[in-house]
């Protein structure tokens, strides 16, 4: 980003006061990721700099960041959201001030291979002499099923040498409509406020009870996925409502003194719920067709190809309009970095994703039905993808050593699509 490169004034200067416009078009670049729509132009690495909290730093690896271990739970969270400097390969690059870092760049700035940082999560397995990974059946297309493994429901399943759209015909369809755009970087335990439009698929689900809250993802113009108990009776929910930042500006807007940002809320009325009959996961049809604004309105992705499909992140970020730490319910949505727990002892179902725990966020009260979310590579691009629908955590956000589940997307998959009407 131009704000991060050294000597950026007098470069541009320079070249703006001259003619020679095709030398500002060879350094300007598209990144990854926008984190601004300020100008982009290309920067060595070497030459990039930071501060955190008025500190000169390095851009590393999240990871790579030794300064993690000398600080409070609080001042990791608060680090770990900080704006990245820039994405790279899908991986964030945040400003370290660690002494070691600053004074021999090359140290932290070493990204593991690109086997190493894609987190399958499953273990690997060997049959017909082709590599797969042991899986879920529900997880396996039948071209893919290598070997059956004895009495259990898991099955061998080959990597695909090639990514690809899963198997169902409905796949495709979503595949084709643009989804989680990724316009902004990345309470909720640890949270902090989100940017407005930052998560533009989050829905706000409105009940004839003030005191139930829950929220959704818009994975559809006409569809939201959420939690099983966010539906049921008693909580019923009447309408959906889309782009809320802020519960406070919702209609009816004569009530705030924001009737601008009020305004740009979407209502819908609920036209059908359709929840799983045994897990904790559903998907409401809305009654119209939501109206999409990039910065607003707009779906997020779910794993549509193999390697999401199989694929369980090392971290997620979880957004919602629940209680903070301090048991208050928050008006602003808020986002927090968690960790996900791998598959063991401590997150043995294959139906869930984990994550939270000692020293790392949880979602709280009123956080359910909302998303567990990445930024991954999807159809080509980097996207924030939908590994998990929120569904129970601590019933008191103050204690962080429990971890927090969800229902794990990628093992609903089949009963998602087979339930939308594209």
């Amino acid at each position: 980003m131009i704000g991060n490169c050294p000597k950026k004034q007098a470069r541009m200067k320079e070249l703006l006061d001259s003619s020679n416009m095709s030398e500002i078009e060879r350094i300007s670049c598209t990144p990854e990721v926008r984190l601004t729509m300020k100008k982009y132009i290309c920067c060595k690495t070497r030459d990039i700099k930071c501060a955190y909290k008025g500190q000169p730093g390095v851009c590393v690896p999240r990871e790579n960041c030794p300064l993690k271990k000398t600080l409070t739970v609080g001042q990791r969270n608060a680090w770990s959201n900080q704006k990245p400097c820039y994405v790279h390969d899908g991986t964030e690059y945040l400003c370290c001030t660690n002494p070691h870092c600053v004074s021999n760049h090359k140290l932290c700035d070493k990204q593991k291979p690109a086997a190493q940082q894609t987190t399958f999560g499953f273990p690997k397995c060997l049959a017909k002499g082709i590599p797969g990974l042991i899986v879920p059946k529900a997880m396996c297309s039948a071209q893919d099923l290598l070997q059956r493994v004895k009495n259990s429901k898991h099955v061998c399943c080959a990597t695909p040498t090639t990514d690809r759209l899963i198997s169902h015909p409905n796949a495709a369809k979503l595949a084709n409509m643009l989804c989680g755009t990724v316009e902004h970087m990345v309470k909720v335990q640890g949270g902090e406020i989100a940017q407005r439009g930052e998560f533009p698929w989050m829905a706000y689900l409105a009940y004839s009870y003030k005191h139930t809250r829950c929220g959704g993802s818009l994975i559809h113009p006409f569809y939201v996925l959420t939690a099983k108990h966010c539906v049921k009776p008693p909580a019923k929910p009447t309408r959906v409502l889309l782009g809320v930042h802020d519960v406070q500006d919702t209609p009816p807007c004569r009530k705030t003194f924001r009737q601008s940002f009020c305004a740009q809320v979407q209502q819908i009325t609920i036209s059908e719920t359709l929840h799983h009959h045994y897990y904790d996961i559903a998907l409401v049809r809305l009654a119209a067709k939501a109206i999409l604004s990039q910065d607003r309105v707009y779906p997020i992705c779910l794993p549509l190809y193999v390697s999401l499909l199989r694929q369980m992140p090392e971290s997620v970020i979880i957004t919602g309009w629940g209680k903070t730490e301090n048991e208050m319910l928050s008006n602003v949505l808020l986002k927090a970095t968690t960790k996900v727990v791998m598959r063991g002892k401590e997150c043995p179902n294959d139906h869930v994703i984990c994550s939270g725990g000692v020293n790392n966020s949880n979602h709280c009260a009123g956080d359910s039905g909302g998303p567990y979310q990445a930024i991954r590579k999807f159809g080509g691009s980097m996207r924030y993808v939908q590994y998990g629908v929120i569904s129970s955590g601590s019933m008191y956000c103050s204690i962080s050593e429990r971890r927090s589940q969800g229902m794990l997307v990628s093992y609903f998959m089949d009963w998602i699509l087979d339930n939308m009407a594209l």
